[in-house]
């Protein structure tokens, strides 16, 4: 009633060892004396389960390479991500590097305005966070910092600066007192306007 094994010898064994499937023998399990290899040559290699889930285990780190052992992907012992390098900073959980301008881009393909949020409490993600956008519907980004319920610090998605405002509707708009220690310039019939209409 005991399983059978099949045994093959590796590549420094006196038999090849390896099972090949395919016309070709386009896909190759074998272990090379040093490294286990699944190894496919021709189309996609496809890993599929009807079940739960396909999990990768390494027991000390899970990287992705590409052509030349090139490594583009690493997931260390602690589940930090490192992407286009193998050496981890300042306890990131993601790290990417590159030689590119372009460090990282996010696109929202749906009907919403794409946010990245940053903050400590993500189960209420419009509280004590800062919030970087994109409006869809006007074309411009926006950046606010507090949060949508208190909002500290806004650049609104035309440019607008607000400070304690959530929707400023000027250049400049300050909920609160100010406080001035140099001059105040201005050109022509501009200035600070005040309630009374006065400027100074």
């Amino acid at each position: 009633g005991g399983g059978t094994n099949l045994d093959l010898l590796d590549s420094s064994g006196t038999g090849n060892g390896r099972i090949r499937l395919g016309a070709s023998q386009d896909l190759q399990i074998y272990h090379d004396g040093s490294h286990s290899w699944f190894k496919n040559t021709t189309g996609r290699l496809l890993l599929q389960t009807d079940g739960d889930q396909i999990q990768l285990r390494g027991n000390t780190i899970v990287a992705f390479n590409g052509a030349a052992s090139t490594e583009y992907l690493r997931i260390d012992t602690s589940g930090r991500t490192l992407i286009g390098t193998s050496t981890q900073n300042n306890s990131a959980r993601l790290q990417v590097s590159t030689s590119n301008q372009v460090v990282a881009t996010f696109e929202g393909t749906g009907s919403s305005d794409p946010q990245i949020y940053l903050g400590d409490n993500m189960a209420s993600p419009t509280d004590n966070c800062i919030i970087l956008g994109y409006d869809k519907a006007d074309n411009r980004g926006y950046l606010t910092v507090g949060g949508d319920a208190d909002s500290v610090f806004t650049i609104a998605n035309g440019g607008l600066i607000g400070i304690n405002v959530s929707a400023p509707s000027q250049a400049l708009h300050v909920a609160g007192s100010i406080i001035n220690s140099t001059s105040v310039n201005s050109t022509g019939d501009q200035g600070i306007q005040m309630g009374n209409g006065h400027r100074l």
